[in-house]
C-alpha cells in the first residue's frame, strides 16, 4: 500500500552515459495487491507512471488499484493476475515488456477526481474499471478539457469470458490516434 499527500512518483530521472538525462520506471510486483493513492501537489498529478514502469500481481485473483487527487498518468504496463516478461535480442540488448497472462478474475481499477491520461497495456481476467473526473487541471496540455483521454497505443485487455472494461468520467472522453501504425 502507497500513500502520499503529494504525488507518487513511480519513476525518477537518471544521469545517461553521456551526461543526459532519462527517465525511468519503477517495478511493483506483488502477489495479491497493489494500492497506489496519490494526493495533491503543484503539477496537478496525483500518481505519475513513466513509460518504462510496471504494476503486477502474480496471484491470479489479483488487483491493482490507483487513485489520484489530481490527474492519473499512466504511460506504464500493468498486468493483474499475470506477470511482466523484458525481452532482449540476440546480443542482450533490452528491446521491450510483455506480458503473461493468468486466467484467475484479477482486476485493475483506476480512479482520478480530474483526469486519466493512459498510453499502454492494462491487462486483468475479469475487471478494468477506469473512473475520471471532468477535466485536467493542468490547461496547458492537449486535451486537458477530457476526464479520461486513451492514447492512440493504449491496450486494455481482459481475459475470462463475461469479463468487464468500464470507461467513465464526468466529462467528456476521448480516443487518440497514433501518430502512425
Amino acid at each position: 500500500d502507497i500513500q502520499a499527500i503529494g504525488q507518487v512518483y513511480l519513476g525518477g530521472m537518471t544521469t545517461t552515459q553521456s551526461g543526459g538525462s532519462v527517465e525511468i520506471g519503477a517495478r511493483l510486483r506483488a502477489s495479491q495487491v497493489i494500492s497506489i493513492q496519490g494526493g495533491n501537489n503543484a503539477s496537478g498529478i496525483g500518481v505519475k507512471m513513466p513509460g518504462g514502469a510496471q504494476l503486477s500481481t502474480t496471484n491470479p485473483n489479483g488487483v491493482i488499484g490507483i487513485k489520484a487527487t489530481g490527474d492519473a498518468e499512466i504511460y506504464g504496463m500493468m498486468a493483474a493476475g499475470g506477470k511482466i516478461i523484458d525481452r532482449y535480442d540476440t546480443r542482450g540488448q533490452y528491446v521491450g515488456s510483455t506480458a503473461q497472462y493468468g486466467d484467475g478474475a484479477s482486476q485493475v481499477h483506476i480512479m482520478a477526481d480530474h483526469q486519466i491520461r493512459l498510453t499502454r497495456s492494462i491487462y486483468a481476467g475479469s475487471l478494468i474499471d477506469l473512473h475520471g473526473g471532468l477535466a485536467s487541471i493542468d490547461q496547458s496540455l492537449p486535451f486537458y478539457d477530457q476526464g479520461i483521454v486513451l492514447g492512440g497505443t493504449v491496450s486494455l485487455k481482459t481475459g475470462l469470458e463475461d469479463s468487464v472494461i468500464n470507461v467513465s468520467s464526468l466529462g467528456n472522453m476521448i480516443l487518440t490516434a497514433p501518430a502512425w501504425t
